[in-house]
């Protein structure tokens, strides 16, 4: 149950509210919760993070749409990441891959 809780709380979190996380772990924990909530096992949620960075890797512009289709070409079910889990995954690669990650506003 309080897997469960703890998922949904991480569901609800307003987008500016990421970027005051304290520590990487928090980050991690907060992305495993979120993905174990939504059924994968510990296994299939580092498949999912190794596959999220092999889909970075070979692109040069990476938004959640690009990421979620070229994911489910790999296997994945459909919409597989949503923003949230979107936006604990580019702090990962920022933080521990140093990627550097861009926002550009499109209209």
């Amino acid at each position: 149950m309080k897997c469960k809780e703890n998922a949904h709380k991480a569901s609800m979190l307003p987008e500016y509210f990421l970027f005051e996380i304290d520590s990487i772990s928090d980050t991690c924990h907060m992305l495993s919760t979120l993905l174990h909530s939504r059924g994968l096992g510990q296994g299939k949620v580092f498949q999912l993070v190794s596959d999220v960075i092999a889909v970075v890797r070979s692109s040069y512009i990476c938004n959640l749409s690009t990421v979620n289709q070229a994911l489910e070409s790999l296997g994945w079910p459909s919409q597989i990441l949503d923003e949230i889990s979107f936006e604990l995954m580019k702090e990962i690669l920022f933080s521990v891959f140093e990627y550097q990650v861009e926002v550009f506003t499109v209209n």
